[in-house]
């Protein structure tokens, strides 16, 4: 018993994943990221002060702006600010 349609080409793997990985990039996006890519710069300034914890202090909207827009949904937003001694150069 011959059943080609059985037998997925390597072509419609290829586009059925590729369908799931926009699909789910483009939920992440709207679900998660558009409240922080419309947000304005108050929700920017919030996000971009993360950069803190890396010594980045100055242009926390920008930087906010700029992990809104790379990141996405996957942007932290609440990550806690913590007075760690041991993340402090010396």
């Amino acid at each position: 018993m011959n059943t080609p349609f059985l037998k997925p080409s390597r072509w419609r793997v290829d586009l059925a994943l590729l369908i799931l990985r926009v699909g789910i990039g483009i939920s992440f996006v709207f679900v998660y990221g558009w409240a922080k890519i419309t947000g304005g710069a108050g929700t920017w300034a919030d996000l971009g002060s993360n950069m803190a914890l890396f010594g980045i202090t100055v242009w926390p909207t920008f930087w906010g702006f700029m992990a809104a827009v790379a990141y996405g949904g996957q942007a932290p937003s609440n990550v806690p600010q913590t007075d760690n001694a041991a993340c402090r150069p010396t």
